[in-house]
């Protein structure tokens, strides 16, 4: 069984529009990775927050999230769960 629930031959048969709602999904849920990025980031700007001085420019989430141009494209995020998926597969397969 996969890391996602999912068996590969299912993964394997899957049409194209089946990719389609995982990227939606994925762009609204993220896993992998970018989920541990977005956590990183979230306690980064909760402390820099906090340790903030009165007047200063207050912290984003933004400023802690390692990324890429290529990665914030939708052809950059198709590939990253293409690649996600893929070696799912090869793992499990």
């Amino acid at each position: 069984m996969a890391t996602t629930g999912i068996e590969p031959d299912a993964i394997r048969r899957w049409p194209s529009s089946d990719f389609a709602a995982m990227q939606a999904l994925y762009s609204v849920e993220p896993w992998g990775a970018n989920r541990d990025n977005a956590h990183a980031a979230m306690l980064a700007t909760l402390y820099a927050g906090a340790h903030t001085p009165r007047g200063k420019r207050r912290p984003r989430m933004s400023d802690y999230m390692l990324t890429t141009k290529a990665a914030n494209s939708d052809k950059g995020k198709l590939q990253v769960l293409r690649h996600y998926l893929e070696s799912t597969v090869k793992q499990n397969g």
